[in-house]
């Protein structure tokens, strides 16, 4: 059977690829222990906030815990309106791994600036370990003795990334904002998916496909770095954010009450014209029910 010279390359790439990715699973469960996302533990969401009964019924300031330099975990007990603790503050560049649980529905975490986003459900524990990719730059070598492999390629995995997200989020952003695509959801099995969906869903993929070729590039970065012969000349020094005005900010920026008024207008904004439309287009039918 003649195989057209491009198919054969197309096939053979394919192959590869598949094979790659395959070692990536098998080395990332065998060498790092990832496993598909499952429950950490369970708890009884009756009792989980009792004191002694589980990390989460301790105090709301022991729930983080610092377990060696630059290490930490966080014990967050989710429930109706509130997360607590509900602010935490660590060194910049530690690594902090969430223990997270709700007491009485359905919550969803989301770190703001990372890829976390995250479903708490009552009885189960999920857990998730954040570090950042930027200062792995800094911190690796300086931990190592061993000078950065590749600037270049650190600079490319950051820029892919940026792109990436932008396309990936933007196409998804959109298809949920304004033709209600649902999240976690199997799309590409779901029969209600329209046409005007395709030219969105094939940016988030290719924002996807970007987003493949950064990680590989950082994995790259951080093995080249680990594994390289050469030694540092000198000292790393891991840049640290400084303020560009270091005068107080004006008194009232640390006042309760305007923020608490612009909470309540932006609330009324955003929830008002909604509820309105409900409530004046109420269709009580219901004949009612005697509940006693």
């Amino acid at each position: 059977m003649h195989v057209d010279r491009t198919e054969k390359i197309f096939i053979i790439s394919s192959i590869i690829l598949v094979v790659i990715f395959a070692l990536a699973i098998a080395a990332s469960s065998l060498a790092y222990g990832i496993q598909v996302p499952a429950p950490y533990a369970q708890v009884n969401p009756n009792t989980v906030a009792t004191p002694g009964a589980s990390p989460f019924g301790a105090p709301v300031d022991e729930r983080m815990r610092e377990l060696a330099p630059g290490k930490y975990e966080a014990y967050i007990l989710a429930q109706t309106w509130v997360f607590q603790p509900n602010e935490i503050r660590i060194p910049a560049g530690s690594e902090v791994t969430f223990y997270l649980t709700s007491k009485d529905v359905q919550h969803g975490f989301n770190l703001e600036g990372t890829n976390i986003n995250m479903q708490i459900l009552p009885g189960q524990v999920s857990t998730v370990t954040l570090s950042f990719f930027g200062i792995s730059y800094w911190l690796v070598p300086k931990l190592t003795g061993e000078p950065l492999w590749g600037r270049k390629a650190a600079l490319w995995q950051a820029w892919t990334w940026f792109i990436g997200m932008l396309l990936m989020s933007n196409g998804l952003h959109i298809l949920g904002l304004n033709f209600g695509m649902p999240r976690r959801t199997m799309i590409g099995a779901a029969a209600y998916v329209g046409a005007d969906w395709q030219p969105l869903l094939i940016e988030s993929a290719i924002g996807g496909i970007i987003l493949g070729i950064s990680g590989l590039l950082f994995y790259a970065v951080m093995l080249g770095t680990v594994f390289s012969k050469k030694k540092l000349t000198e000292p790393i020094e891991i840049p640290v954010a400084e303020a560009v005005d270091p005068s107080p900010v004006p008194a009232w920026l640390d006042n309760w009450k305007p923020w608490l008024a612009l909470s309540i207008v932006l609330i009324l904004v955003a929830y008002g014209p909604v509820l309105y439309y409900l409530f004046t287009n109420l269709n009580a039918t219901s004949p009612g029910f005697k509940v006693w």
